[in-house]
């Protein structure tokens, strides 16, 4: 009962999300010109590792957060669940680095759905500012700053609310450096989306479920929400990004996990994504019906993209324990077997990957352009994430802009 109590609150709690008055509050701001540890710094290092970092130039005009090994953790900030925070700091560093907003709920446990990304190389300081999306059962967020293979330097942190309006020009800002994405989503979709195109029509309000691993955190994150709000005007789209690491249907279709991944939300639409299926269609098969039979809901199977197909071809035929001929048979069979299957339960079945190797390869930019480590998308990745779903849920192309404004 308690739990959902909880769960009610913070979706009442939740329709506030992005309240003008709220866009100029600031929840963190420091220079770092007193002592971070007293303010709630924290460095931290990993397992046996220690954590190697200082307050640097304490005594000068310009201190900051200087780290080697392990990495910075902010206080903990308030958050509304959906709503959007922008994270703007100045960084140097020598080689590509991580920022992470990590979430915490209301009893103080860490969430699994994060958001990672890129602090870029810089030899000298660097402004920079990365959008976010409390989770649906936030309760606070800390800032997270580590290095990789080069130390990392880290001044002048604020976060702050920010409006629909403001992350999309952030997500435009984004995208405007990469290439054009020139994508012609199938003529027959939508199909088995009728309830969900119809709300977007009718500028209705409709919550978006991505079950699955890292892969579709980082899908999640792409804000492609707001950049759907803008293309269906007076639509209100929440997104609860449902994941475990390296984790797909072979554990979400165990006994009860549906209802605490799935069903808790009262989605709208379902998206099943990411890469960690084991290419099991059965799995997938089998939580689509579970859902099915407990919800009245749209539901879509969307396939991998972003890490390279071969290296995920490769690990996967090493560590099967299957003879070889049979192992690499049941990965290249895979996207024929989970769109077949999608036809016989009439679910959507969206291709990320094709788009996503088509962009990668007629890209001027190397695939490190994109990713914030050789699995991962960094922001410029997410964004040809975005634009993809964007075209494939609007009928223009992928490359041309809506003219509506929100």
């Amino acid at each position: 009962m308690g739990q959902k109590v909880l769960l009610l609150a913070i979706f009442l709690f939740a329709s506030i999300r992005n309240p003008a008055a709220e866009e100029n509050t600031v929840l963190l701001t420091t220079q770092f010109h007193e002592n971070p540890l007293v303010a709630g710094w924290e460095g931290r290092g990993f397992g046996d590792n220690a954590f190697l970092g200082e307050w640097a130039n304490a005594d000068s005009d310009e201190p900051y957060l200087a780290c080697q090994q392990g990495y910075w953790f902010s206080p903990a900030i308030p958050v509304q669940p959906y709503q959007y925070y922008r994270l703007r700091f100045t960084s140097r560093t020598s080689s590509d680095s991580y920022c992470a907003a990590v979430f915490f709920d209301a009893s103080g446990a860490e969430l699994a759905a994060d958001c990672y990304d890129s602090v870029f190389a810089s030899e000298d300081w660097h402004a920079d500012c990365v959008c976010f999306r409390a989770h649906a059962l936030a309760a606070h967020v800390r800032i997270r700053f580590q290095p990789r293979a080069q130390p990392l330097h880290i001044r002048e942190v604020s976060v702050q609310p920010a409006s629909a309006q403001q992350v999309r020009q952030w997500a435009d800002h984004v995208a405007a450096g990469n290439p054009p994405l020139r994508y012609e989503p199938p003529r027959k979709r939508w199909r088995h989306l009728g309830a969900t195109m119809k709300t977007l029509e009718a500028g209705g309000d409709l919550r978006v479920v991505l079950l699955g691993d890292s892969i579709a955190n980082d899908t999640g994150n792409s804000a492609f929400d707001v950049l759907l709000e803008r293309a269906y005007p007076g639509s209100r789209i929440e997104v609860v990004n449902s994941v475990r690491g390296a984790t797909g249907c072979p554990y979400y279709r165990e006994e009860g996990r549906v209802q605490e991944y799935v069903l808790r939300y009262q989605p709208n639409l379902v998206i099943i994504a990411g890469l960690s299926h084991n290419y099991n269609v059965e799995a997938i098969q089998s939580v689509v019906e579970q859902i099915r039979a407990a919800a009245n809901t749209d539901i879509a199977v969307m396939t991998g993209a972003v890490a390279s197909e071969d290296r995920l071809r490769e690990r996967y035929v090493e560590r099967s324990g299957q003879p070889l001929d049979a192992a690499r048979r049941h990965v290249e069979t895979f996207r024929p077997r989970l769109q077949r299957m999608a036809e016989e339960e009439k679910v959507e079945f969206i291709n990320m990957r094709e788009p996503w190797d088509n962009f990668i390869e007629q890209s001027p930019r190397p695939h490190s352009w994109y990713l914030r480590d050789a699995v991962h998308a960094n922001r410029r990745g997410k964004q040809v994430l975005a634009r993809i779903i964007l075209a494939y849920f609007t009928s223009r192309s992928a490359g041309e802009e809506p003219s509506q404004s929100k």
